[in-house]
């Protein structure tokens, strides 16, 4: 009994995480401007035609303290984030906590169409709503996974610019 509750319980964390995004929490072996400007370098230039989406960051500056923002489109309006700050700790190290986000507007289109199912398949024969139950749910699907994807890449962005002092 015990045994399944500890399952349950770590499943349920790591629902979470991938539900709402991991959370980063590091010393980067590096200093603090070095850590800025690295984040900087990975901001990538809009182009009229692209086949990605580009990385935008941005950055604030406060004393021994950096907020940072790497976002990028998965699709039309509908961006991913990893917020996140650099704080100096000693010359030579820099603590690095943020996370990352996925749209609001994901998460209302997916609280949206949920119910909408429900609705068309009480008021329509049944033949009728499968398509529609199909064909949005194939969408909703394929945009949250899009979603996490980048999400998850943005974290993997900071992680690999700022673990490690020989990458860059």
């Amino acid at each position: 009994m015990l045994i399944n509750s500890k399952r349950k319980l770590k499943s349920q964390v790591s629902l979470h995480a991938w539900l709402f995004g991991k959370r980063l929490d590091f010393v980067a072996p590096m200093p603090l401007e070095e850590c800025a400007s690295r984040l900087a370098a990975k901001s990538e230039p809009r182009r009229w035609v692209s086949w990605s989406n580009p990385v935008t960051v941005s950055l604030s500056k406060a004393p021994d303290h950096y907020g940072f923002r790497l976002q990028k489109d998965v699709s039309s309006n509908v961006p991913v984030w990893v917020l996140g700050d650099l704080e100096r700790i000693d010359d030579d190290s820099t603590l690095v906590t943020g996370h990352g986000s996925i749209s609001p507007w994901t998460y209302l289109v997916m609280l949206l169409v949920f119910p909408l199912w429900f609705v068309i398949l009480q008021h329509t024969s049944f033949d009728a709503g499968i398509p529609y139950i199909t064909f949005s749910g194939i969408v909703v699907t394929i945009l949250w996974a899009m979603s996490v994807a980048a999400r998850d890449s943005l974290i993997r962005i900071v992680y690999a610019t700022l673990s490690n002092e020989s990458k860059s």
